[in-house]
Protein backbone atom coordinates (compact mmCIF):
# COMPACT_ATOMS: atom_id res chain seq x y z
CA UNK A 1 0.00 0.00 0.00
CA UNK A 2 1.32 3.46 -1.19
CA UNK A 3 1.22 4.93 2.35
CA UNK A 4 2.26 2.52 4.74
CA UNK A 5 5.27 4.30 5.52
CA UNK A 6 3.43 7.21 6.89
CA UNK A 7 0.69 4.83 8.39
CA UNK A 8 1.26 2.40 11.16
CA UNK A 9 0.91 -1.06 9.96
CA UNK A 10 -2.55 -1.77 11.75
CA UNK A 11 -4.36 1.93 10.52
CA UNK A 12 -2.79 0.85 6.93
CA UNK A 13 -4.07 -2.84 7.29
CA UNK A 14 -7.40 -1.93 8.53
CA UNK A 15 -7.92 0.89 5.95
CA UNK A 16 -6.43 -1.82 3.09
CA UNK A 17 -9.49 -4.26 4.38
CA UNK A 18 -12.12 -1.35 4.11
CA UNK A 19 -14.73 -0.79 1.72
CA UNK A 20 -13.49 1.83 -0.56
CA UNK A 21 -15.95 4.47 0.45
CA UNK A 22 -16.18 7.24 2.05
CA UNK A 23 -13.23 8.84 3.92
CA UNK A 24 -11.14 7.66 6.74
CA UNK A 25 -9.08 10.48 8.38
CA UNK A 26 -5.88 9.18 10.67
CA UNK A 27 -3.22 11.45 12.76
CA UNK A 28 -2.31 12.03 16.37
CA UNK A 29 -4.59 9.72 18.32
CA UNK A 30 -7.46 9.93 16.01
CA UNK A 31 -8.74 7.58 13.45
CA UNK A 32 -12.42 7.88 12.35
CA UNK A 33 -14.80 7.35 8.65
CA UNK A 34 -17.11 9.89 7.24
CA UNK A 35 -18.90 9.78 4.57
CA UNK A 36 -18.00 13.52 2.69
CA UNK A 37 -14.39 15.26 2.58
CA UNK A 38 -16.11 18.30 3.73
CA UNK A 39 -17.22 16.71 7.53
CA UNK A 40 -13.65 14.93 7.76
CA UNK A 41 -11.95 18.83 7.05
CA UNK A 42 -14.51 20.27 9.48
CA UNK A 43 -13.95 17.82 12.00
CA UNK A 44 -10.03 18.61 11.78
CA UNK A 45 -10.70 22.54 11.48
CA UNK A 46 -13.03 22.40 14.71
CA UNK A 47 -11.65 19.66 17.08
CA UNK A 48 -8.19 18.98 15.35
CA UNK A 49 -4.69 19.87 16.66
CA UNK A 50 -2.90 22.52 14.61
CA UNK A 51 0.57 21.05 14.72
CA UNK A 52 -0.58 17.39 13.19
CA UNK A 53 -0.67 16.80 9.76
CA UNK A 54 -3.81 14.41 9.37
CA UNK A 55 -3.38 11.87 6.41
CA UNK A 56 -7.57 11.95 4.45
CA UNK A 57 -8.22 8.86 2.29
CA UNK A 58 -11.28 9.41 -0.11
CA UNK A 59 -12.38 6.09 -1.68
CA UNK A 60 -13.08 6.52 -5.29
CA UNK A 61 -16.19 5.03 -5.33
CA UNK A 62 -17.90 7.67 -3.91
CA UNK A 63 -18.60 11.37 -5.04
CA UNK A 64 -17.93 14.35 -2.88
CA UNK A 65 -19.85 17.24 -2.43
CA UNK A 66 -17.72 21.22 -2.51
CA UNK A 67 -15.03 20.94 0.11
CA UNK A 68 -12.01 22.84 1.27
CA UNK A 69 -8.91 21.10 1.95
CA UNK A 70 -7.36 22.16 5.22
CA UNK A 71 -3.86 23.49 5.61
CA UNK A 72 -2.43 20.10 7.75
CA UNK A 73 -3.48 17.54 5.87
CA UNK A 74 -2.48 15.36 2.92
CA UNK A 75 -6.11 13.94 0.74
CA UNK A 76 -5.19 10.92 -1.08
CA UNK A 77 -7.78 8.17 -2.71
CA UNK A 78 -7.88 4.85 -3.42
CA UNK A 79 -5.65 1.78 -2.87
CA UNK A 80 -4.45 1.92 -6.75
CA UNK A 81 -4.97 4.78 -8.73
CA UNK A 82 -8.08 5.75 -8.70
CA UNK A 83 -10.43 9.05 -9.73
CA UNK A 84 -11.71 11.35 -7.13
CA UNK A 85 -14.72 13.06 -8.78
CA UNK A 86 -16.35 16.41 -7.06
CA UNK A 87 -19.94 17.58 -7.68
CA UNK A 88 -19.07 20.80 -7.29
CA UNK A 89 -15.55 23.19 -6.25
CA UNK A 90 -12.62 21.93 -4.44
CA UNK A 91 -10.22 24.55 -2.65
CA UNK A 92 -7.04 23.33 -1.34
CA UNK A 93 -4.27 24.69 1.32
CA UNK A 94 -3.44 21.56 1.97
CA UNK A 95 -1.03 18.47 0.18
CA UNK A 96 -2.72 16.80 -2.88
CA UNK A 97 -0.98 13.10 -3.65
CA UNK A 98 -1.12 11.59 -7.43
CA UNK A 99 -0.08 8.23 -7.89
CA UNK A 100 1.45 7.62 -11.36
CA UNK A 101 1.77 4.30 -12.46
CA UNK A 102 1.44 4.66 -15.73
CA UNK A 103 0.43 7.28 -18.80
CA UNK A 104 -3.34 6.35 -19.35
CA UNK A 105 -6.00 7.97 -17.98
CA UNK A 106 -8.75 8.11 -21.07
CA UNK A 107 -10.95 5.80 -18.82
CA UNK A 108 -11.17 8.50 -16.02
CA UNK A 109 -14.70 10.36 -17.11
CA UNK A 110 -16.51 7.17 -18.30
CA UNK A 111 -16.26 5.76 -15.18
CA UNK A 112 -13.12 3.47 -16.69
CA UNK A 113 -9.32 2.26 -15.03
CA UNK A 114 -7.40 4.81 -14.79
CA UNK A 115 -3.00 4.45 -14.96
CA UNK A 116 -2.38 7.48 -12.79
CA UNK A 117 -4.82 9.46 -10.05
CA UNK A 118 -7.09 12.19 -11.63
CA UNK A 119 -9.69 14.29 -10.32
CA UNK A 120 -12.78 15.61 -12.06
CA UNK A 121 -14.91 18.38 -10.52
CA UNK A 122 -18.04 19.59 -11.83
CA UNK A 123 -17.25 23.68 -10.54
CA UNK A 124 -13.98 24.96 -9.84
CA UNK A 125 -10.74 24.55 -8.42
CA UNK A 126 -8.89 27.22 -6.41
CA UNK A 127 -5.33 25.85 -5.35
CA UNK A 128 -3.95 29.35 -4.53
CA UNK A 129 -2.91 28.93 -0.66
CA UNK A 130 -0.52 26.63 0.48
CA UNK A 131 -1.62 23.84 -1.75
CA UNK A 132 0.80 21.64 -3.16
CA UNK A 133 1.18 18.65 -5.40
CA UNK A 134 3.08 15.32 -4.14
CA UNK A 135 3.80 12.18 -6.52
CA UNK A 136 4.13 8.65 -5.91
CA UNK A 137 5.60 6.97 -8.86
CA UNK A 138 5.62 3.47 -9.24
CA UNK A 139 8.79 1.39 -10.15
CA UNK A 140 9.52 0.83 -13.69
CA UNK A 141 7.32 3.34 -14.89
CA UNK A 142 9.55 5.72 -17.18
CA UNK A 143 9.32 9.22 -18.74
CA UNK A 144 9.92 10.72 -22.10
CA UNK A 145 9.65 14.24 -24.23
CA UNK A 146 5.93 14.92 -24.69
CA UNK A 147 4.83 12.30 -22.05
CA UNK A 148 1.55 14.01 -20.76
CA UNK A 149 -0.56 13.66 -17.51
CA UNK A 150 -3.99 15.34 -17.04
CA UNK A 151 -4.18 15.24 -12.78
CA UNK A 152 -7.67 17.94 -12.21
CA UNK A 153 -10.24 18.63 -15.14
CA UNK A 154 -13.22 20.85 -14.52
CA UNK A 155 -16.78 20.66 -16.05
CA UNK A 156 -17.59 22.24 -19.08
CA UNK A 157 -16.90 26.45 -18.39
CA UNK A 158 -15.26 25.34 -15.13
CA UNK A 159 -12.02 27.22 -14.05
CA UNK A 160 -8.56 26.41 -11.78
CA UNK A 161 -7.31 29.21 -9.87
CA UNK A 162 -3.54 29.44 -8.92
CA UNK A 163 -0.50 30.28 -8.94
CA UNK A 164 1.12 28.25 -11.11
CA UNK A 165 5.44 28.46 -11.03
CA UNK A 166 4.71 28.43 -7.16
CA UNK A 167 2.47 25.48 -7.19
CA UNK A 168 5.50 23.97 -9.79
CA UNK A 169 8.13 24.78 -7.30
CA UNK A 170 6.80 22.86 -4.83
CA UNK A 171 6.00 19.54 -6.35
CA UNK A 172 7.77 16.33 -4.78
CA UNK A 173 8.07 12.69 -5.44
CA UNK A 174 9.07 13.00 -9.40
CA UNK A 175 11.75 11.51 -10.94
CA UNK A 176 14.65 13.64 -12.58
CA UNK A 177 14.23 13.29 -16.08
CA UNK A 178 16.47 12.47 -19.15
CA UNK A 179 18.62 14.96 -19.84
CA UNK A 180 17.29 18.01 -21.63
CA UNK A 181 13.67 17.33 -20.23
CA UNK A 182 12.22 19.12 -17.42
CA UNK A 183 8.66 18.43 -15.96
CA UNK A 184 6.17 21.34 -16.37
CA UNK A 185 2.90 22.36 -15.04
CA UNK A 186 -0.01 24.19 -17.35
CA UNK A 187 -3.81 25.23 -17.27
CA UNK A 188 -5.12 23.42 -20.72
CA UNK A 189 -8.62 23.07 -22.34
CA UNK A 190 -9.94 19.76 -21.33
CA UNK A 191 -10.75 16.80 -23.32
CA UNK A 192 -12.44 14.87 -21.04
CA UNK A 193 -16.23 14.46 -21.99
CA UNK A 194 -18.38 16.41 -19.67
CA UNK A 195 -15.27 18.12 -18.56
CA UNK A 196 -14.33 20.45 -21.35
CA UNK A 197 -13.11 23.81 -18.39
CA UNK A 198 -9.89 24.24 -17.29
CA UNK A 199 -7.39 21.21 -17.06
CA UNK A 200 -4.03 21.05 -14.52
CA UNK A 201 -1.83 18.74 -16.77
CA UNK A 202 1.50 17.58 -15.65
CA UNK A 203 3.63 17.14 -18.84
CA UNK A 204 7.50 16.46 -19.51
CA UNK A 205 8.91 19.58 -21.92
CA UNK A 206 12.19 20.40 -23.81
CA UNK A 207 14.32 22.64 -21.28
CA UNK A 208 14.88 25.83 -22.91
CA UNK A 209 17.76 26.25 -25.05
CA UNK A 210 20.81 29.03 -24.14
CA UNK A 211 19.06 31.63 -26.99
CA UNK A 212 15.38 31.08 -25.01
CA UNK A 213 17.31 31.19 -21.97
CA UNK A 214 18.39 35.01 -23.39
CA UNK A 215 15.50 36.17 -25.02
CA UNK A 216 13.67 35.44 -21.99
CA UNK A 217 16.19 37.47 -19.53
CA UNK A 218 15.82 40.53 -22.04
CA UNK A 219 12.04 40.41 -21.86
CA UNK A 220 12.37 40.28 -18.08
CA UNK A 221 14.68 42.93 -17.82
CA UNK A 222 12.62 45.16 -20.21
CA UNK A 223 9.57 44.92 -18.49
CA UNK A 224 11.75 45.51 -15.04
CA UNK A 225 13.11 48.83 -16.99
CA UNK A 226 8.99 49.80 -17.63
CA UNK A 227 8.12 50.03 -14.38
Amino acid sequence: MRSAVLLSWAAASAWANAAWSGVTVTGGDWTFSVSQVDKAMAIIRDQGDADVNYLVYAGSSTTYSTFTQSANTTLEWGAAPGVLRVDGDLSSAGTIVFEILGKSNSGAAGGGSVDFDTTLVKGNIDLRVNAALRFVVGPGVTFERGDSFTLMATANGGTIVTELDQLKAGMTGLPNLPDGLAWDLRISQGSFEGYGGESLVLMAVPMPGPAALFALAAITGARRRRR
